[in-house]
């Protein structure tokens, strides 16, 4: 598989694989992760049990981020792909940012969510399943609300450059763009608002808000050229 292909969620697997094989796995009081991976994803597992081994984690990850924090997110993995995979069908974007949006709930509860929990991992997980729900319904809310074209309309029309919206539309339906990124183009460009209220609004990073305008802008650019 291309680098450039892989989700999120694929990357941190490739860095939980590093970690978790070789002469020195990473380890939890003496378990190795992989071993205690197994062990608290059974369901005959005690819920006390996977408890303290999240909240275990859950500290040693807000205290050593790295590489402790790709250790949780790696424990948790199959369970956030199983999210993917749900929700997938219902995502008109690229499921790359599915699988994002889904990590940044479940680090979000990681960071925030109370460790005395005695439903810790379960809390982590819905965490996970909530802002992958939201991101679902936020794009497919923004599809219909600012890209549904009359049926009727004429393809001459439908090009014409002095319309704004269409124009994104077009360029959405043709696949230049995704619906995130012609909202920011709309949103940074037509109705001058800060990336970081963005950021915050689509409970996301002005990182990913920076890296995801700038690619809508190139493929914006190229569909106007051509």
């Amino acid at each position: 598989m291309r680098h450039s292909s892989m989700s999120c969620l694929d990357l941190i697997e490739t860095r939980f694989t590093s970690l978790t094989r070789g002469r020195q796995p990473l380890s939890l009081d003496g378990t190795p992760l992989r071993d205690l991976q197994v062990q608290i994803l059974k369901r005959r597992t005690d819920p006390q049990t996977k408890a303290i081994v999240w909240k275990k984690l859950v500290l040693l990850a807000r205290a050593q981020s790295d590489p402790w924090e790709v250790a949780a997110i790696g424990m948790m993995l199959p369970g956030l792909k199983s999210i993917g995979g749900k929700l997938g069908s219902r995502y008109p974007s690229d499921r790359r940012d599915l699988d994002s949006a889904i990590l940044e709930g479940f680090c979000h509860s990681l960071r925030n969510t109370d460790t005395w929990r005695p439903d810790l991992p379960t809390v982590l997980y819905r965490a996970a399943v909530r802002s992958g729900e939201n991101a679902c319904n936020r794009e497919n809310h923004f599809a219909r609300r600012h890209f549904e074209l009359p049926a009727d309309m004429p393809e001459e029309r439908a090009q014409h450059v002095g319309n704004v919206d269409v124009v994104l539309a077009g360029a959405m339906l043709d696949g230049a763009l995704t619906p995130l990124q012609a909202e920011l183009v709309s949103d940074v460009h037509l109705e001058h608002r800060r990336r970081v209220e963005l950021a915050r609004r689509l409970g996301t990073s002005r990182g990913r808000i920076a890296v995801e305008l700038a690619a809508a802008e190139r493929g914006l650019a190229e569909y106007l050229a051509a």
